[in-house]
């Protein structure tokens, strides 16, 4: 049952009460109520362990794709990376927005009302807010597509009061890189060197087409986890840090990272995100590729999952 997804789970109790009977009846302190809550926390951890293994499989895609020169498509994929690392860290804190299916139930009632909702564990008491009630708590004024909603949650998580801070926090938080306009831009943009801009010299020699290419040129493999190790066998004199902390793959890795080490701070006994489990990914999409990455991300994620 702990597949069970929250549209689903939560279908049966809102077929006939309002969303603000669902809150109410939640912060009640009898069986029911206490077995809801507890059914609500694991799915939000399960959803939140699924989002997890989705961003950390497109960022290990989107390093696998930079190397094959694939430059706009290594691109969307981390911005992909970037969208469920938000869903997912977002669901680790006790929080969803999703949406019901358009079904008509047996008993043939639906409340139109419930069928998009935020739900949120806030400690005190378990709030249920319609999308519209949600962007007037955010302010975050009129949808504007099916992704912006879970950034305009995302970007509030800094306001929240005692918030584990870890020295990234800034960084991760930040919508600087793999954003939604720039994903927009790059995969459907036809103005020119804005979609594919790798692409763009077709209409020139072939020579020159692929001159202008090689600037989207394989990643080496350098160890992006950690700057000393992105450095090593390197002579100091030819070190320049930009190079580490000016490469688009430490969004990523950060991101993962983060994630990684709030979950250490909850001090739960799950196993469904373990070390192991991530180095047999990495494994198994670079198999001999990539040795210092992979070896450098099996150090960083058993470090990151050391108990605080």
């Amino acid at each position: 049952m702990h597949r069970q997804s929250f549209p689903d789970f939560v279908a049966g109790y809102l077929r006939q009460v309002t969303l603000a009977d669902f809150q109410n009846e939640l912060a009640k302190n009898d069986q029911i109520a206490i077995e809801v809550k507890t059914q609500l926390m694991q799915r939000h951890f399960y959803k939140s362990a699924t989002c997890f293994y989705r961003s950390l499989d497109l960022f290990l895609s989107y390093l696998a794709l930079q190397k094959r020169m694939f430059g706009t498509w290594a691109g969307v994929t981390g911005y992909y990376s970037r969208f469920y690392f938000v869903q997912g860290l977002v669901n680790l804190l006790q929080a969803n927005w999703f949406a019901q299916e358009e079904r008509v139930p047996p008993d043939g009632l639906v409340n139109p009302k419930n069928r998009t909702m935020f739900i949120y564990n806030s400690g005190a008491q378990i709030l249920c807010l319609s999308e519209p009630d949600l962007y007037r708590a955010l302010g975050a004024g009129p949808k504007r597509g099916s992704h912006q909603i879970w950034w305009s949650i995302y970007s509030n998580l800094g306001n929240l009061p005692d918030y584990p801070q870890f020295e990234s926090l800034e960084f991760v938080l930040s919508d600087s890189y793999f954003n939604p306009h720039q994903r927009n831009e790059v995969n459907y943009s036809h103005e020119y060197i804005r979609g594919f801009p790798e692409l763009e010299w077709f209409d020139s020699a072939t020579e020159s087409m692929l001159a202008h290419f090689s600037f989207q040129s394989g990643r080496a493999d350098r160890d992006i986890t950690d700057i000393d190790r992105f450095f090593e066998d390197m002579n100091p004199e030819d070190c320049d840090g930009a190079d580490f902390y000016a490469d688009d793959a430490q969004m990523l890795w950060c991101s993962i990272d983060c994630f990684l080490r709030l979950l250490s701070t909850l001090e739960i006994n799950q196993d469904f995100i373990t070390a192991d489990k991530i180095d047999a990914l990495a494994r198994a999409h670079f198999g001999d590729e990539f040795p210092n990455i992979r070896n450098g991300i099996a150090i960083a994620v058993r470090d990151a999952l050391r108990p605080t």
